[in-house]
């Protein structure tokens, strides 16, 4: 009697720490909660996506309108695509541009997120190229906001995806060509600064979520207010570098 009462301790022991299991890629067990795994600021290891870009070649954008307008008026839009895809290795970001066969490589290229306990977040990207005809060109971002775990739906699990909410962000652009440097930074504080005030908003699926690695999903389409529109879709992984 007294194994099997141990036994189903064990089996109620394994089954609750199974329950914190959320992610497709997530670890069988887990003594952490997933917002004490996912706190702490995470660096690129390894990423796959494709971005699609739509803009209309037909409607004038002297009033642009989103599609839906265009919709209830039965006006056809003339669509255009262009296919970006993007692969990270070894401290360096690929891109292949289907349309025009062409290939960029960003190196160095840094990606890192900051999850706070407070539901603050950072994000901060930085990319160099060289340009055709010689110059370099470097382009760096942080975005700052708030983000949470977003409940269960009917596609998703309870903490399996998180909504990122951008309040405000710094964009730096720099060229170099020999001595002569050109640069431009734009900042901007975003609508207000507390949960869902602001028009930019993100949402990821977290695969896989350890207290070292996390893989990400984007699978999202966003439209312009000229009703032009994109799609990314892929997956990011990261290790954390710090606690």
């Amino acid at each position: 009697m007294k194994k099997t009462l141990y036994f189903l301790g064990i089996i109620g022991i394994i089954f609750a720490f199974y329950g914190c299991r959320k992610g497709k890629e997530d670890p069988f067990i887990s003594l952490m909660s997933r917002k004490a795994r996912l706190t702490g600021t995470w660096q690129i290891s390894g990423a796959q996506w494709t971005e699609e870009v739509y803009w209309d070649k037909g409607i004038p954008t002297l009033f642009p309108l989103p599609s839906s307008v265009y919709n209830h008026l039965g006006i056809q839009k003339d669509l255009e695509v262009q296919y970006y895809d993007y692969y990270y290795e070894n401290n360096s970001l690929t891109e292949i541009d289907r349309n025009d066969n062409d290939t960029t490589i960003y190196s160095p290229y840094t990606y890192t997120i900051t999850f706070n306990k407070d539901n603050t977040f950072e994000l901060n990207v930085y990319s160099r190229t060289k340009n055709s005809d010689g110059y370099y060109s470097m382009d760096s971002y942080t975005l700052n906001g708030y983000w949470h775990f977003l409940s269960k739906t009917e596609e998703a699990k309870n903490k399996e995806r998180v909504i990122m909410e951008v309040t405000k962000y710094f964009y730096s652009y720099k060229e170099q060509y020999g001595e002569d440097v050109y640069s431009d930074t734009a900042t901007a504080n975003i609508s207000g600064s507390g949960w869902m005030n602001s028009d930019i908003v993100q949402v990821i699926d977290l695969l896989g979520l350890s207290n070292k690695t996390l893989k990400i999903r984007y699978n999202q389409s966003i439209e312009h207010v000229n009703g032009d529109y994109f799609k990314i879709y892929g997956w990011v992984s990261f290790k954390k570098i710090e606690k």
